[in-house]
């Protein structure tokens, strides 16, 4: 992944590290990877024998077929999670290296230059080598989500605000809110990183790397996707409004309905608009439009988001609020009823008999 930092042309006589070459670079490299190997093999091997202690003991009790297909999938979770979040971070890192090659204008000689790559393609694979595990076992942690998931069956009662089956709430939703905040987290940590990247190599060439247009156009796809998937967040959480407990009765309530919906729909459409903006800034507008458009977001939090649904409660909700929430109170009580079957209790009229 390494590229060349470094002109062709003569270079200027510059400050030296003594005892930098390709041997001892090389011996650091061997050493980091022997290094690694072990600290992988000590892992896999403390894994091993805690899975066959489980397995033993869920035999045992004969549910090993249970603690086998929970096994899979975590397995499948961890191998995927971690292979996605390693090809992704490996493309970004690509073009990142890609964009800012070219001649170095700092008086440094060659060996200095090949430490200081060898320290940021270092910095690269350790990112790598940890960043893909850890979003690995995240989602192997989420196994139980996807299980629910696969084996998903109608609850055959529809939500009465939004028309969906139940167990869209119950099942689908967990899973997609858990895909939406994994897929930003390896955003956020691409553009971190490509950001320190950036810096680095750009400050080895004597450039400023906030004027270069390359730059700024990986940074603005990189931005447009973490805006898109925070519109997609946006979107989710209309949903979970169902489940929301903080309202006079458990689910939506009259202010859920009639300011916090219509603000995450705005809140949606200036993502979207947002991530276009990041999108073409390569071509309009350049760091500016992407800093605007961010900070434009951000605004609409700290006003909509937070500041007008609290203000709608505080002076149209409080000041009649049985009957602004009585059908959303009506609602809930159905709800408890069929969650108990009291609305399959049959009713029989009893004659009184007197002495």
């Amino acid at each position: 992944m390494s590229q060349d930092l470094t002109n062709d042309a003569d270079r200027p006589e510059g400050p030296d590290l003594p005892g930098v070459s390709d041997v001892v670079l090389r011996r650091v490299r061997n050493g980091l990877l022997v290094a690694v190997g072990l600290l992988f093999s000590f892992l896999v091997l403390w894994w091993l024998q805690t899975v066959y202690t489980d397995w033993l003991w869920y035999g045992e009790l004969g549910y090993r077929a249970v603690f086998t297909k929970i096994l899979v999938m975590k397995l499948w979770l961890f191998v995927g999670g971690t292979a996605v979040t390693a090809a992704a971070l490996i493309v970004n890192f690509y073009f990142t290296f890609r964009f800012s090659r070219g001649p170095s204008t700092l008086p440094v000689t060659d060996d200095t230059l090949r430490l200081l790559r060898a320290f940021l393609v270092l910095a690269v694979v350790i990112t790598v080598l940890t960043a893909a595990p850890i979003f690995g076992s995240a989602a192997s942690g989420r196994w139980e989500v996807f299980l629910l998931f696969l084996n998903k069956v109608s609850f055959g009662v529809s939500d009465p605000e939004f028309g969906r089956d139940l167990s869209f709430f119950i099942v689908t939703l967990r899973m997609l809110n858990f895909i939406q905040s994994w897929v930003m987290g390896i955003l956020i940590t691409s553009v971190v990183m490509s950001l320190f990247l950036y810096a680095g190599i750009y400050g080895l060439r004597g450039l400023n790397f906030f004027l270069a247009p390359r730059m700024l156009k990986h940074i603005g796809i990189l931005g447009g996707l973490l805006m898109l998937s925070i519109g997609a967040g946006h979107v989710l959480a209309i949903y979970e409004l169902v489940l929301s407990p903080g309202g006079l009765v458990a689910g939506a309530g009259y202010a859920d309905i009639h300011a916090r919906i219509p603000v995450l729909w705005l809140m949606t459409v200036i993502a979207a608009l947002g991530a276009g903006a990041f999108f073409v800034s390569h071509y309009f507008g350049g760091l500016r439009l992407m800093i605007g458009s961010f900070s434009l977001w951000i605004i609409m939090v700290l006003l909509a988001n937070l500041a007008y649904p609290a203000l709608f409660q505080r002076f149209q909700v409080d000041p009649n609020q049985f009957e602004r929430e009585r059908v959303y109170i009506e609602r809930n009580i159905e709800a408890t009823r069929a969650a108990y079957q009291l609305d399959l209790v049959e009713e029989i009229a009893l004659p009184a008999i007197g002495d």
